[in-house]
């Protein structure tokens, strides 16, 4: 049985039991467990709702098959928070791809296309940590990121299968445009180089799949958006935009609202 650990993670203390026991039980080919969110800076420590939210109607199901799913649960492609049959993982030939940022996300995406069984365990048995000079957080990684994307749609567009095709969609769309914002605000010299490649893969999508099936589940307006506005027309919304905005945002799970106004920013914390 393989499981994996980032270097700035840890695991509760019966992780490796409590999965072994979980997975052996139900002779599933990987199974999920939940996680701890640790906030360095803070020290404050959550219980993550999110990785396991879609799966809310099969935690008591031992035998889960993907295909059966109408929740698009492909939001997250990490590798870990899992316990994975390494005889399942040779025999498909699952393995990480080359990148830098996000090689796990093929591994990943390969497990579910190939799965015939797979099972739950609410039970918080990983601490991930979150801080802000994270290699995750690194803007350098971008060019890594859109060519994962790019393959791992590649990998499910081939499987077939629409229901997934669509949840990977779902899923690609709320990565890129989440790291576009954050690394961005790191570093502008990749802003147009970033914004391009993203709207190319974006166009991409909507040639080959209708959007409008999943526009519940993604910013419809904005993904149009994108698409219809070359760098030259994204530049001078910006610009309108910077003049005067306001957005919420959560930061340690804390409600804030960003007001702007020529380009200074004020957070105001919201009542809970």
């Amino acid at each position: 049985y393989i499981m994996f650990l980032d270097p700035d993670d840890r695991y509760a203390l019966t992780a490796c039991e409590d999965a072994y026991n979980q997975i052996t039980k139900y002779n599933n080919d990987f199974i999920y467990f939940n996680m701890y969110l640790f906030f360095e800076n803070s020290g404050v420590i959550k219980v993550d709702d999110a990785r396991l939210s879609f799966f809310k109607d099969n935690l008591d199901n031992p035998h889960i098959n993907f295909r059966d799913l109408d929740t698009p649960f492909m939001s997250y492609g990490e590798s870990w928070y899992k316990i994975y049959n390494r005889d399942f993982l040779n025999k498909n030939n699952i393995r990480f791809s080359c990148e830098r940022f996000g090689e796990d996300n093929i591994f990943y995406i390969k497990s579910i296309l190939c799965a015939k069984d797979v099972s739950i365990l609410n039970k918080p048995l990983y601490y991930y940590r979150q801080r802000s000079d994270s290699t995750v957080s690194s803007a350098a990684n971008y060019k890594d990121l859109l060519a994962v994307r790019e393959n791992v749609y590649k990998t499910v567009f081939q499987d077939g299968d629409a229901k997934f095709i669509n949840f990977q969609i779902i899923g690609a769309y709320w990565s890129l445009v989440n790291w576009f914002r954050i690394w961005t605000e790191q570093d502008k010299t990749i802003e147009k180089d970033f914004y391009i490649k993203m709207r190319e893969f974006f166009i991409k999508l909507d040639k080959e799949n209708d959007l409008k099936q999943i526009k519940n589940h993604i910013n419809y307006k904005k993904i149009r958006k994108i698409i219809k506005s070359d760098w030259r027309a994204y530049c001078v919304q910006k610009f309108l935009k910077n003049i005067f905005s306001t957005e919420k945002k959560y930061l340690d799970y804390k409600k804030y609202k960003i007001l702007k106004f020529f380009g200074i920013k004020i957070s105001i914390k919201m009542e809970e």
